[in-house]
This record gives structure tokens, C-alpha cells and sequence, in this order.
């Protein structure tokens, strides 16, 4: 999937691996991402002497019907 992620108000290009599993008229599609949200824009949440990744690990699913379309 490829598309456009918009994070405090500026997009970025991205393309996530998906896998996409089809029963019927039944679809889920399933996905796993980095989003570098310290180098577009974010400030890096640190406490004392921690410090926090400069990305995090995105896991998405989706589900749906198919239908035909009119």
C-alpha cells in the first residue's frame, strides 16, 4: 500500500507491506511500519536519564466486505 501519512500537519510520502487474505466476500489486509517521528517533526520524549526510541513500530489491520461495485 502506498499512500500519504500526515503527521502535525505535514505529509510524507510512505509505502507499507501488506498482506492481503480474501474468503468470500470477507477481506482483511495487514501491515507493519516504522514512522520516524523525531526526524519529521516531533520532539523525542525523554525523562531524567531515558531516552526513547526516534521511531516507533506501526501494526495495522483491516477488515471489510467486499461489494460490486455500481
Amino acid at each position: 500500500m502506498h499512500g500519504t501519512f500526515t503527521l502535525i500537519g505535514k505529509p510524507h510520502a510512505i509505502v507499507v507491506p501488506m498482506t492481503v487474505e480474501v474468503s468470500g466476500n470477507q477481506c482483511a489486509a495487514h501491515g507493519i511500519f516504522t514512522l520516524p517521528y523525531v526526524s519529521w517533526g516531533m520532539k523525542q520524549p525523554s525523562m531524567m536519564f531515558m531516552k526513547e526510541a526516534k521511531d516507533v513500530k506501526i501494526d495495522v489491520t483491516f477488515e471489510g466486505t467486499l461489494s460490486e461495485g455500481k
